[in-house]
């Protein structure tokens, strides 16, 4: 009774990287794309890169502008299936915890 008021358990699916040449003059940094789903099907996105010069909304605005973006990512978090990147149902709570804890080669 009341599940519904029950918090969302977020995971892990799938972490994109985007090896970036340059960012407003630094040289070799990548972008980081990370990609959750909740137990109740929920998606979200979020990124992070090695440049010490972005911000959080540059970031953003630069993946928004990629097509790997519009071709995969934005579908995903639509909610359309992609093979490539796993469901919440599709990866073990433990198998999560012991990559987290480095124990997943």
């Amino acid at each position: 009774m009341f599940s519904f008021f029950r918090k969302q358990k977020w995971m892990l699916v799938k972490t994109i990287t985007v090896d970036q040449i340059s960012w407003a003059g630094e040289k070799g940094g990548k972008i980081f794309i990370h990609l959750y789903e909740s137990d109740k099907g929920n998606r979200k996105m979020e990124s992070a890169c090695s440049f010490s010069e972005a911000t959080q909304e540059k970031i953003d605005t630069f993946i928004k502008s990629k097509e790997f973006y519009q071709t995969k990512i934005h579908r995903w978090l639509a909610g359309r299936y992609d093979p490539e990147i796993p469901r919440y149902s599709e990866i073990g709570e433990e198998d999560t915890v012991n990559a987290l804890r480095g124990k997943v080669e």
